[in-house]
This record gives structure tokens, sequence and C-alpha cells, in this order.
């Protein structure tokens, strides 16, 4: 009953202005402040190291296939196809990243009207250095539970996607030093064994509109 009570009593002392064991409270945002409140999406984090300690954020050119310059090229009504993109040399490790290559787009990343597609080839994991991506059903993304990482490294590397172009940000330790959290904007994993490919009924039969070929967020719908 003693643990407990200590327990509880600790739990309530974690505010924003002080947190036990040392720890830095920060709140994750993934909505504007001026959406209503059902709808917003925010997490508590509670670090090892605040978010901010890292090197000043630099452009990422460890490769330019990632670009959002529509205009560059003339339109062309021709039908065309572009050709696959060279695999990795089995002698170079290539991670998903430094994979990245655009193929089309519109709208502007700037006002963030519009999209950008991008297509991908890697043979290496992503070691010391942090990217995200994914969309499927909200059942199949895993958020994580009781684990963090407390490691000290000699270069940690955190790319950005930034108003469509990629930048680069160095620390000296692992960015995965949450020891707790609580809401509901989170990072997540998943599984690509439950990634149904189009044009098959390996689970069931996708819905008609997923056959759109191709939409583009605007300012007006």
């Amino acid at each position: 009953y003693a643990r407990l009570k200590r327990e509880f009593s600790l739990l309530h002392q974690i505010t924003p202005q002080k947190c036990p064991y040392g720890l830095y409270a920060e709140q994750l945002s993934g909505s504007a402040f001026t959406c209503p409140r059902e709808t917003n999406q925010r997490s508590w984090l509670y670090r090892i190291r605040p978010a901010v300690a890292h090197k000043p954020f630099r452009r990422f050119f460890c490769h330019n296939n990632v670009s959002d310059a529509w205009g560059d090229n003339d339109p062309n009504p021709s039908q065309l196809r572009w050709k696959p993109f060279d695999l990795p040399a089995d002698d170079a490790k290539v991670d998903f990243v430094e994979g990245l290559h655009t193929l089309a787009g519109a709208g502007d990343a700037m006002t963030r009207n519009g999209l950008a597609i991008h297509i991908y080839a890697c043979n290496a994991s992503m070691i010391d250095r942090a990217g995200a991506n994914g969309l499927a059903n909200p059942r199949d993304f895993l958020t994580p539970r009781a684990w963090f990482e407390d490691r000290d490294v000699e270069e940690y590397a955190v790319v950005n996607k930034y108003q469509g172009h990629l930048f680069v940000a160095l620390q000296d330790h692992s960015p995965f030093d949450v020891v707790a959290w609580h809401g509901n904007y989170a990072p997540y994993k998943y599984d690509m064994d439950n990634f149904m490919s189009m044009n098959t009924v390996s689970y069931g039969h996708a819905d008609p509109s997923i056959f759109t070929v191709l939409t583009c967020p605007s300012s007006k719908p």
C-alpha cells in the first residue's frame, strides 16, 4: 500500500513545470490550436533530454533526387513512362532516405496545397538516422509500449522534410529517449504483411474510390 501510494503521488507530480526523475516535459502537437477540442491531437512526452538538444538543421545533400520544382520541366502531352530506377550497387549501402526519388507532383509545398509522389529503392536499414512513412487502416498501426534508449553516439542524424526539401540535424544521442507519454499523438509502426497490394483480392476487395488515378488537395474543394 505504501509503494502504491508513493507511485500515485509521483504521478500527480508530473506537470509541465516539474517532472520526477529529472525528466523533461514536452508537448507534441499534431493539430492547430484553433481546432475543436475533440479533434486535437497532442501528447505529453517525458524525455531524458530536451528535443532541442541538437545542432542546427542544414540541407541534406547526400543526394539530389527529391524535388518540388514542378515548373522546371515543360509540359508534354505525349504518352510517357518512366524507366525503372537503378538499384543500389552491391557494395553500396543505401537506406530509405537516400533511396528516395521524386516522380511527380503539383501545388506548392510552402502553402501545403498539392502533393508529391516519391519512390524508393534501398538495401540497408536506417542506423543512427530517423525518418517516417505509412498509410493504412488505423488498427494496424502499433504505438510504442514501455521502451526507450539512453544511448550516446558519436553522430546521430535526424532527417527532416520541410517545404519540399530535406534537412539534417546532428546530435550526440539517440532521439528515442521518451521515457513516458500520454495522449493521442504518438509515433507508430506498421507491419507490411498487413498491406494488401492493389489489383489483388488477397484480403478482400478494396473500396472503388481507391482506384482514383490522382487527387490533389487544394485551398478550395
